[in-house]
């Protein structure tokens, strides 16, 4: 079960070298080692994995030493599944599919083991219709794609714009990239924020006839979730919304852009990333 700091939870440096960990006005005690061990409880890591990654680190841990402190943390509410982490849908935004196979020009993927199992189990024969062959490809690196054809098009998009696995099948047939797209899912500070990517053209006619996007999110729920592996971890760069407040307030694109970088800039000094 790959765990993550629940909301509002930080890890600090104390005076006589030492760190603890908690929120509010709770904190517990953590020696250097444990506190470098827990920052790697990112949520997509289980135990032997982060066990692998501390040694890689120069930091061998024993996989008892990570139970007793992943135990411990679950106890007190510090440390959370990911799964169970909340969803928080960007407000007052609209989604709607315009039908326009846009998204199936995209690189669709990459795709999990369950994503490939639950293509290869649909019985096209029993339509008198034949899967494309092929209909998965390989970035060279190790992950998985669903093949494209000639025109850069995902080859189970029909002539009618329409998707053809969802036309015979159903949306739950489909992999789990093609249910979300337009929606993005991001893990920040013990929640996960959902909004949209504004490579689709169909949001501008979402503005007028869409679902709001918390309603998509709700019924989606299951399927963001079992994403948030593949999707970025930000750091706790907004505690108290500012980064947010500067896209609201802007009248532009441009001067939201630039403000979130004098934003970024004081709270990020250069190399406090890791890049």
């Amino acid at each position: 079960m790959p765990l993550t700091l629940a909301a509002g939870v930080s890890i600090r440096p104390i005076a006589d070298q030492g760190y603890e960990v908690g929120r509010g006005d709770v904190f517990f005690k953590l020696d250097e080692p444990a506190a470098l061990v827990l920052t790697l409880f990112d949520g997509r890591r289980d135990a032997p994995a982060l066990r692998a990654e501390a040694a890689r680190r120069g930091l061998p841990v024993s996989a008892r030493s990570i139970d007793g402190l992943a135990r411990a943390l679950v106890g007190e509410g510090l440390l959370v599944d990911v799964t169970e982490l909340p969803l928080e849908p960007l407000p007052e935004t609209s989604v709607a599919c315009a039908r326009c196979g846009y998204c199936c020009h995209l690189s669709i993927g990459p795709l999990d083991a369950p994503d490939v199992r639950r293509l290869e189990a649909l019985d096209w024969g029993a339509h008198g219709l034949e899967a494309p062959n092929p209909w998965l490809r390989s970035d060279g690196q190790g992950d998985t794609y669903l093949a494209q054809g000639p025109t850069g098009a995902c080859v189970f998009l029909d002539p009618d714009g329409l998707c053809r696995v969802h036309k015979v099948f159903g949306e739950e047939a489909k992999p789990d990239p093609c249910r979300l797209f337009p929606l993005v899912a991001l893990r920040r500070a013990g929640q996960v924020r959902v909004g949209l990517t504004y490579e689709c053209p169909g949001l501008a006619r979402a503005a007028l006839e869409g679902a709001p996007v918390s309603q998509e999110v709700a019924r989606l729920a299951g399927v963001v979730r079992r994403s948030l592996e593949g999707y970025a971890v930000l750091p706790d760069l907004d505690p108290d919304g500012a980064l947010w407040k500067v896209v609201a307030a802007a009248p532009s694109l441009g001067e939201a852009l630039a403000g979130l970088c004098d934003v970024v800039a004081v709270r990020c000094p250069e190399g406090s990333l890791g890049v």
